[in-house]
């Protein structure tokens, strides 16, 4: 599954379960964040289902030596980014 498809599928779930827009836009904003750096990366669209912990660490990695961010915003990054994936493996959309 491509990787925007699982986030507009998360949106509608947060939506449904009453988060508050401004942490619906809040989480979109690090995702998507996180769903550029993948496709620079690889220069390709980012499928769920290949993403690997190494990416999610090698970009966690970039945040703090290469972007310089401060260790709240990348604990919001990475928090934003684990919330997803347990969302995609309660619905089965990634091992």
């Amino acid at each position: 599954m491509l990787f925007t498809q699982a986030l507009q599928e998360y949106r509608e779930y947060l939506k449904g379960i009453d988060r508050s827009k401004r942490t619906v836009d809040g989480y979109f904003l690090d995702l998507n964040f996180f769903h550029k750096w993948l496709q620079e990366k690889y220069n390709c669209p980012a499928y769920l289902e290949d993403i690997t912990l190494d990416d999610i660490e090698d970009f966690l990695r970039m945040l703090k030596d290469e972007r310089n961010y401060k260790p709240a915003s990348r604990r919001r990054l990475s928090a934003a980014i684990k919330m997803f994936y347990k969302f995609a493996y309660k619905k089965k959309l990634c091992p």
